[in-house]
């Protein structure tokens, strides 16, 4: 398997690798010894691939949030669209709980509450439902992901016991500072691995803008009279508009810019 986006791949010369694929973390390879070089000679088939964070062959994508700094929601459903597309299992992971206030976690619950979607509360320094997480992480090739200072090199130190460096939080420049500069797999033991990936603030989704709604279960149960209604422009004819204030509907305002997003996308690909 390939463990990481440096130190790994400088082991390995690549003769030929079929169809002049690009090697990424967590491929697995098939490789030979000649003249005490490693020569990887095949990249084995892939079971799925996310561009952001670029890993491949995951099964479950923990995505990290805290209340600081503030959470992009439209990155977070992104990266939970992105996750269902390829047959990943998307988690929100509530990172610091101890630094967070109630008011923010009961926000995220209920803005998530009709999605479907795991939610987990942690904290690095108190370990609050560390068996939870070791248990999603059992028999799983696991990705962190999320926006820079949410926590998750230290999360990692204090679920595994390593050291890695930590970064933190500019209160002057309302970002997070980035010590993962590459996505690298953690060996957790022969059954189980887990991925660290850099923090960043951007994903673009290859989705068509009709589609986007299929990732929103929460606007079914409005039993909407057109099959084809994408919620957004259809005026007072279409039910989850009629319904914008529901408790279910709390992810709508992400929904719509995502969706239009997307057909800005759609629009310029066929000018």
């Amino acid at each position: 398997m390939v463990y990481s986006n440096g130190t790994y791949l400088e082991c390995f010369s690549q003769k030929k690798v079929k169809n002049n694929l690009k090697i990424l973390v967590g491929d697995k390879i098939e490789y030979s010894i000649e003249n005490s070089t490693n020569i990887i000679k095949k990249i084995q088939p892939r079971t799925n691939k996310i561009v952001r964070p670029f890993v491949v062959n995951i099964s479950k994508l923990l995505i990290l949030i805290s209340e600081i700094p503030a959470p992009d929601f439209v990155l977070v459903d992104k990266l939970i669209i992105s996750a269902i597309q390829n047959h990943i299992t998307p988690i929100i992971v509530i990172n610091k709980c101890d630094e967070n206030s109630s008011k923010f976690i009961l926000n995220v619950h209920n803005l998530y509450k009709f999605s479907g979607i795991e939610i987990i509360e942690t904290s690095s320094k108190t370990k609050q439902n560390f068996n939870i997480l070791l248990e999603v992480l059992k028999n799983n090739i696991t990705c962190l992901s999320g926006q820079s200072a949410v926590g998750k090199s230290s999360l990692i130190n204090a679920l595994l016991g390593t050291n890695r460096s930590v970064g933190g939080y500019s209160e002057k420049l309302k970002k997070g500072k980035n010590t993962t500069t590459d996505a690298e797999i953690i060996v957790v033991n022969q059954n189980c691995f887990l991925i660290d990936t850099p923090g960043f603030s951007q994903i673009n989704l290859n989705l068509k803008p009709e589609e986007v709604k299929n990732f929103y279960p929460e606007f079914n149960s409005f039993n909407c009279k057109f099959k084809n209604c994408n919620h957004v422009q259809e005026g007072v004819f279409c039910e989850v508009l009629n319904n914008q204030n529901s408790n279910k509907l709390l992810r709508y305002n992400t929904y719509k810019k995502i969706f239009l997003e997307c057909l800005e996308h759609y629009k310029n690909q066929y000018k």
